[in-house]
């Protein structure tokens, strides 16, 4: 019986989607002079301090997370095993009854964990939306200064020549606004983490 947090819930990278998909909005206001801006999206979700100070926070919580789990793991087997062996004493009703609360520490368990991806999952996005409202900002003052008509995802163009790469400029933009950022966590699986110490963020 292993249960595991799903490490796809905790991806940051959820986030390009989002601020690649924003970046093509910006489309609607283009003007005549086609002077457009490209923006490499997974560059800034791997190079940005902000992207890299969240995925390092949700890893440290994962981990620690994983370590809780698999000692309630740990414990269930344990049980698992003990109710085997009392098999061979109890009444049939006796060992019913005790089976079944067996089965219901399992399934509470597992509720717990599906609870706390989805809130890890939350988080992560909660998180990678403050990027992408940076991104935009940083994006539309960058198109207006430099006289861009509009700023597209490098995946869209087939071809474009680097001097109309302005990821640098924005992330080096972005490290001055978001240096750092704390996920918010809140945590579901109280009995898991209580003799854990809680997951120090990033200020």
């Amino acid at each position: 019986m292993k249960i595991y947090i799903n490490k796809k819930l905790l991806a940051p990278v959820v986030g390009a989607a989002l601020i690649g998909s924003s970046l093509l909005a910006l489309q609607a206001e283009a003007a005549p002079q086609m002077n457009i801006g490209i923006l490499d999206v997974n560059r800034i979700i791997s190079e940005a301090k902000a992207a890299k100070d969240i995925n390092q926070q949700m890893e440290k919580f994962r981990t620690e997370y994983q370590t809780s789990i698999t000692a309630q793991e740990k414990s269930l087997r344990a049980k698992e095993k003990k109710l085997a062996e009392q098999q061979k004493t109890l009444e049939p009703k006796a060992f019913a009854k005790k089976k079944k609360a067996f089965e219901q520490e399992v399934m509470e368990l597992q509720k717990s964990i599906m609870a706390q991806n989805q809130e890890l999952q939350k988080a992560a996005q909660a998180s990678m939306e403050k990027i992408r409202t940076n991104v935009i900002s940083i994006s539309e003052k960058l198109a207006k200064a430099q006289g861009y008509a509009m700023i597209l995802p490098s995946t869209v163009p087939v071809y474009f020549e680097k001097q109309y790469d302005i990821t640098t400029t924005v992330i080096t933009q972005l490290d001055k606004n978001l240096p750092s950022l704390k996920v918010e966590v809140k945590l579901t699986n109280t009995k898991a983490l209580a003799t854990k110490k809680p997951v120090k963020a990033s200020s």
